[in-house]
């Protein structure tokens, strides 16, 4: 059954929530987690603590909390805030050796428990649209904890719209 389906039921299952860490174009390398709270009640699951497979790629569990992601015809673009735990060494010093990360892009995908690969009914392409954003700046940092601001990737400084000059009745 799609996801499409699934999401209109009155209990369509647990959902999850994983994170991709581009950080190649900044000298990085690609960092995936999964964040171990459903996405639904934001209540720890134990069965999510640990490395999930979707797609082939293995996610690692990460205490994660993201806010700010919704994404309305109002208004500004989001800048969502993701906060996470400080408990992956190599992670730790990536963020301390790349600049907090900033320009790297950061993707996020939802999809449900049953779609994961080594269930039944695993199948890589039922998720939900994926987000994703620029990390603009790192906004706090302690111990315990790391967040970040982020920019949606179509809000780049680099660019303008449009790209070319545009003339009124024109065609050529």
């Amino acid at each position: 059954m799609p996801i499409r389906a699934d999401i209109q039921k009155s209990a369509p299952g647990k959902l999850v929530t994983l994170y991709t860490v581009h950080a190649r174009e900044i000298g990085g390398d690609l960092y995936h987690f999964t964040s171990t709270v459903t996405s639904i009640d934001q209540q720890p699951d134990p069965e999510l603590n640990h490395p999930v497979t979707f797609g082939g790629v293995t996610y690692y569990p990460m205490a994660i909390a993201g806010s700010d992601f919704e994404l309305t015809g109002k208004g500004s673009l989001p800048t969502p805030h993701l906060a996470m735990g400080t408990q992956l060494p190599g992670f730790f010093a990536a963020i301390l050796g790349l600049d907090d990360l900033v320009g790297a892009k950061l993707t996020r995908t939802r999809t449900f428990v049953r779609y994961l690969d080594g269930q039944p009914t695993a199948d890589a392409s039922q998720k939900l649209l994926e987000d994703t954003f620029i990390i603009s700046r790192m906004s706090s940092f302690n111990a315990v904890a790391i967040e970040w601001e982020m920019k949606a990737s179509i809000a780049l400084d680099t660019g303008k719209l449009p790209r070319r000059p545009m003339t009124r009745n024109w065609c050529g």
